[in-house]
């Protein structure tokens, strides 16, 4: 297929990422509860907390899938590109659990306001300005990596409201 580039067929791009995704889902999931418990999480919710971030966890593989499809099929003639693609969009993942996660927790904790804060921020004002922005200051690769600029942005703001809610929440 003239859409697909060989070398990535022939380096089992694909396998690789379903493999990752799948054994990070897996771990996502059995340290799902240790971990809320370890954040200080009890009772009900606890129990709604856990099936939350379990539900979320569980796509880790499909949206590592859209990933690859996203940095093949537009690069299959730039090498180049596909490689600023693959690399931004790894370095929106390092981000992106624990800003979607902040926002199932604070919403399991019954704060709409800063479950709202964290995805507005995410998804319009960081997404909107990257996209503004970076294409001025990098040029094509500003546009691909502003989803990763973003998500970096989103997860200093949700950072900085799971540590000033602690104090409320007790969490550990």
């Amino acid at each position: 297929l003239p859409l697909f580039h060989a070398q990535w067929c022939q380096r089992g791009a694909w396998g690789f990422t379903v493999m990752t995704g799948v054994a990070m889902t897996v771990v996502g999931l059995l340290i799902m509860r240790p971990a809320a418990i370890m954040m200080g999480v009890t009772g009900d919710l606890l129990e709604k907390s856990v099936l939350y971030g379990s539900i979320m966890i569980s796509c880790q593989t499909a949206v590592m899938l859209q990933t690859v499809f996203q940095s093949l099929l537009p690069a299959a003639e730039k090498p180049t590109m596909g490689l600023v693609l693959t690399v931004t969009a790894g370095g929106a993942f390092v981000f992106c659990g624990f800003n979607i996660w902040c926002l199932g927790f604070f919403t399991a904790l019954n704060n709409g306001f800063v479950s709202a804060a964290i995805a507005f921020g995410r998804i319009f004002l960081f997404q909107g300005l990257a996209i503004i922005i970076l294409p001025y200051l990098f040029g094509l690769n500003g546009v691909w990596t502003a989803m990763a600029v973003a998500e970096a942005l989103a997860f200093i703001v949700a950072l900085l409201f799971f540590m000033r809610q602690k104090q409320k929440y007790h969490y550990a």
